[in-house]
Parts: C-alpha cells; structure tokens; sequence
C-alpha cells in the first residue's frame, strides 16, 4: 500500500509540475491539472489512512487506556476499533451508492468517470476494516 499511496503523490506532484511548466515557461494554461490533482486527493487520503492506521499513527489520546489493566485497555481499545469499523462499513456503504449515481459521470476537463477517483472511499474503507481486525487480532495475541 506505501507503494501506491507514493505513486499517487508523486503522479499528483508530476501533474502540478506539468501544470506549472505549461502556465510558466510555454505561458499556455492547461485546464485539466487542477481538477485531476483534486480528485487524486481522495486516493492519496484514503492510501494514507490505511498506513496510518496499520501502523498505530493515528493521533490517540490514550494516557486513560494505558493506565488501565491490560485487559481492560485491550477490551476498550477493542470496542473502540468496533465502532471505527462500524464508521468504515457505513462511508463504503454509503460511497458505492454515490458512486452509482455519479460514478459515470465525466470530470469537466478530461473524459474519465468520477467513479474511478471515488471508488477508492469504499476500497479504502474496506481496507480499513481489514487492518482493524489486523491490530485487533494482534492486540489479542501480545
């Protein structure tokens, strides 16, 4: 996943280059690369979030839970991971059903369906959900 989420920055940083080059040096604006640059947003979050949260990078205000017995932390922590989860299955849920309404719809300056830029919300969603139950298995196991 680290690989794609650099490939995504880095194909948003060669666009905004490009876009830069053209409007600076050739003085011949280009419409598509702000548009294209804002929709990779949404893959580059979503890429970022699941790093995140497999890694435990998330900002967590835990002083509570790790003064608690291990159990108890490893029960909270648990039901916390649940309810996050809970979040992720609602937004994938509710993202596929955007998707079928506006996913075929062209982006204003280049002919690709906005689907294609959207369908990582509930991709990502659904990876998310996978790497809580990751943690929450190794949780358990330590």
């Amino acid at each position: 996943m680290a690989v794609v989420a650099g490939a995504l920055v880095a194909t948003t940083a060669i666009v905004t280059c490009l876009s830069v080059f053209f409007r600076s040096v050739l003085n011949a604006s280009l419409s598509w690369p702000v548009e294209v640059s804002g929709y990779l947003l949404i893959p580059i979050s979503f890429a970022g979030a699941y790093l995140a949260l497999r890694g435990q990078g998330h900002i967590a205000f835990d002083m509570l839970a790790q003064s608690l017995p291990a159990t108890v932390r490893k029960t909270m922590l648990t039901i916390v991971d649940v309810g996050v989860g809970g979040f992720l299955l609602m937004l994938a849920y509710l993202a596929y059903h955007m998707i079928a309404v506006v996913g075929g719809t062209p982006l204003e300056t280049v002919p690709l369906p906005r689907g294609l830029f959207m369908a990582a919300i509930p991709i990502g969603s659904v990876a998310m959900v996978l790497g809580l139950v990751g943690n929450i298995i190794d949780r358990w196991k330590h």
